[in-house]
C-alpha cells in the first residue's frame, strides 16, 4: 500500500493528480537550478565538490579542469614536469643562405666597413648550400663559396638581385648537426673571390659553426675560422677604404699583423689567422646551382710583396 504525504491525504483524485504534478514540476525546476549553480559536480572553473591536485606537478592538468602551472618556449609537459622539446628542423636539402653579417675580427677588422657595403650591394656574397641533410643520422654535406649576382629592374627602376650563381667551383664538407646547432667537420677549405680582390684566394684547415633556425629561414651565431696562407697574399691586390688598390701583404706588414698559424707543422708561422661571425639568411628561390659564372674584378694588379714581417715590439 502506497502511503501518501499527509498534505496530500483526503484528496480527490483529480485534485491528487494536480498536486503530484506540481510536486514533480517543482522537483525537476530544483535539479535544473542546481545544474546551473554547478552544485552536483566540478565544472570547468572548479568548485567545492572537486579539489585541485598538484602535488608534485609543475604544469598539466589539475584534476578540476584546471592546470597547474605553464611551460615555456621550446619546452612540453610530461607528466607534470616540463620537458626541452628540442630543436626540429625541417629537411634543409636545397637550402641556400647568404650571409647578410660578416664580422672579421682577424687578421684585421679594417676591412669590415668595406665588407658591410659590399654585402649590402650584393657585390661581396657568399652562400652556405645545402647538399644534403641527414635528420635520422644528425649530418649536413654543405657547399660554400662566392657567388656572381644577377641584377634585375624593379618597377621604379632601381637593380635588385634577381639569381646568385657561384663564381668558383667549391669543395663540399661534412657538418654535424647536435639539434639546430651544426658545426663544421673537417677538413674544409673555403676559397674567397670579391670584385674588390685581383684574384681567388683560400682560407684553409676551414672550421666553422652556426646554429640554424627552427623554421630553416637563416643561420644565427655563425662562425668561419682557418688560416690564408701568406705565400697566396704575395700578389694579392685588394680595395682598402681611404688606401685604394694595395697589396695586401705589403699592408699587414705595414700595419706588424704577422702570421700566426702554423698550418704545415714546421715550428714557423706560415698563415695569417682568419676568424669571423656572421649571420646568414635563406635565398634559396634565389641560388642557381647548376652553373659557375666568374666574377669580373674591378681590380688588375699592384706591386708584389714578399719581405718578413716584423711584430710590434712589446
Amino acid at each position: 500500500m502506497v502511503m501518501l504525504p499527509r498534505e496530500l491525504d483526503g484528496l480527490s483524485d483529480s485534485r491528487l493528480a494536480n498536486a503530484l504534478t506540481m510536486k514533480m514540476l517543482l522537483l525537476v525546476l530544483q535539479i535544473i537550478i542546481a545544474l546551473s549553480l554547478g552544485i552536483t559536480g566540478c565544472d570547468g572553473d572548479g568548485d567545492e565538490g572537486c579539489v585541485p591536485d598538484c602535488v608534485g606537478r609543475l604544469c598539466g592538468d589539475d584534476g578540476c579542469g584546471g592546470v597547474c602551472g605553464g611551460c615555456g618556449t621550446g619546452e612540453s609537459c610530461e607528466e607534470g614536469v616540463c620537458q626541452e622539446t628540442g630543436c626540429q628542423l625541417p629537411d634543409l636539402t636545397g637550402r641556400s643562405f647568404r650571409i647578410s653579417i660578416l664580422l672579421v675580427t682577424a687578421p684585421t677588422d679594417a676591412l669590415n666597413q668595406s665588407f658591410a657595403a659590399d654585402i649590402d650591394a650584393h657585390v661581396n656574397v657568399l652562400i652556405f648550400h645545402v647538399l644534403d641533410h641527414n635528420r635520422e643520422e644528425g649530418w649536413l654535406r654543405m657547399a660554400t663559396g662566392p657567388c656572381s649576382t644577377t641584377f634585375a629592374d624593379s618597377a621604379d627602376g632601381v637593380a635588385v638581385p634577381a639569381a646568385f650563381t657561384y663564381a668558383l667551383e667549391t669543395a663540399p664538407y661534412r657538418a654535424e648537426l647536435d639539434g639546430c646547432r651544426f658545426e663544421i667537420f673537417g677538413p674544409a677549405r673555403l676559397d674567397l673571390m670579391f670584385n674588390t680582390v685581383n684574384k681567388p684566394y683560400g682560407v684553409e684547415h676551414l672550421a666553422g659553426s652556426g646554429t640554424f633556425r627552427e623554421d630553416g629561414s637563416g643561420i644565427d651565431e655563425g662562425l668561419l675560422e682557418g688560416g690564408i696562407l701568406v705565400e697566396s697574399t704575395y700578389d694579392l691586390c685588394t680595395m682598402i677604404p681611404g688606401m685604394g688598390v694595395v697589396n695586401f701583404h705589403w699592408f699587414m706588414t705595414l700595419a706588424h699583423l704577422c702570421p700566426t698559424l702554423d698550418l704545415d707543422g714546421d715550428g714557423e708561422p706560415d698563415a695569417y689567422h682568419f676568424k669571423g661571425t656572421f649571420t646568414a639568411e635563406d635565398v634559396t628561390d634565389y641560388f642557381m646551382d647548376d652553373q659557375i659564372i666568374p666574377i669580373e674584378s674591378l681590380v688588375t694588379e699592384c706591386l708584389i710583396h714578399d719581405q718578413e714581417c716584423m711584430p710590434n715590439a712589446p
